[in-house]
């Protein structure tokens, strides 16, 4: 796995926890949606770049520390980002197409966990893996929330 894949980790993780989320308070409309969720995506990106940006190009035995660190340096901030994302509330008509992007992007938090476990245990096949993963499961749910109108979220 190379930088520009440990970005697209980051992205990955980034877009999931942004588009996990749904519930809360009233719905909104969907433009008033997409602007908060975008808000949302747009500042915890900033964060996630920076925990990356320093990152080596490529990914192996030697530098698997630095990856795990950095991994484990975004998941909280990715939960933190679920949390202020679940208290936007989609609008009624289209909770059904956020329900199945959300489905997407639990999964890959699920694997950005395993390969920051990878990661902290040395075990480079099992990170590349998890990053492969997160990679696929990424590409789906950007699709997904590019279509409904997103435009920070669902960047990769």
């Amino acid at each position: 796995m190379n930088a520009s894949s440990s970005t697209a980790l980051a992205s990955a993780m980034a877009v999931a926890v942004a588009l996990s989320a749904c519930g809360g308070a009233k719905a909104l409309s969907k433009p008033e949606f997409i602007r908060q969720w975008d808000a949302i995506c747009a500042k915890d990106d900033q964060k996630v770049a920076v925990v990356y940006k320093d990152l080596p190009d490529q990914i192996t035995q030697d530098t698997l520390p630095q990856f795990a660190q950095a991994v484990g340096r975004v998941l909280p901030i990715a939960r933190q980002e679920v949390k202020d994302l679940r208290n936007v509330k989609p609008p009624e008509a289209d909770q059904t197409t956020i329900n199945a992007i959300l489905d997407d992007l639990d999964q890959d938090i699920r694997a950005l966990d395993t390969g920051q476990r990878a990661a902290a245990s040395g075990d480079l096949d099992a990170f590349n893996t998890a990053g492969q993963a997160s990679s696929e499961i990424e590409g789906r749910a950007n699709k997904a929330a590019q279509a409904y109108g997103f435009k920070e979220c669902g960047k990769g």
